[in-house]
């Protein structure tokens, strides 16, 4: 089994985002998006996300950075609330899906490296359903940015 086409993995010692990761991160998604069109990079501030190299890296590229400031999530809830909440009910009913199509859960007995596998191929089915199906513009106009 093959990862997903289009989704990228990182794996990190313990399972959560680190500043090698981002940098690696940032450096594919530059190389996915370098079309010479303007860009914006929006990130939280967490230090682990970015720091000034990174910010540096990025405004050389003519990347426009915004970074998120602490205690301001509740102000620009319109990903989690347009867009990851629907991705993981998308998610979720894919998962669901699949394991219809496997005769139900306790079929379903998966070693790790495959269970990574399947995750990114439900993440790229998920994903390009929510893409289909949100409004961006209108989305953010509902919670109440013009």
């Amino acid at each position: 089994m093959q990862y997903a086409n289009g989704v990228k993995v990182y794996f990190t010692p313990k399972a959560v985002n680190n500043r090698i990761t981002m940098d690696k991160y940032m450096e594919y998604w530059m190389s996915k998006v370098n079309d010479k069109n303007p860009k914006l990079f929006i990130s939280d501030s967490s230090n682990t996300h970015l720091d000034h190299q990174s910010i540096r890296l990025l405004r050389k590229k003519q990347i426009v950075v915004a970074v998120i400031p602490k205690g301001c999530t509740m102000y620009i809830q319109a990903l989690d609330v347009y867009v990851f909440s629907i991705f993981k009910k998308h998610y979720y009913d894919c998962s669901e899906e699949y394991i219809e199509k496997v005769d139900g859960r306790l079929k379903v007995k998966l070693a790790a490296s495959e269970s990574r596998v399947l995750c990114t191929r439900l993440t790229l089915i998920a994903w390009k359903i929510t893409l289909s199906s949100i409004d961006f513009s209108k989305s953010f106009r509902e919670i109440g940015y013009t």
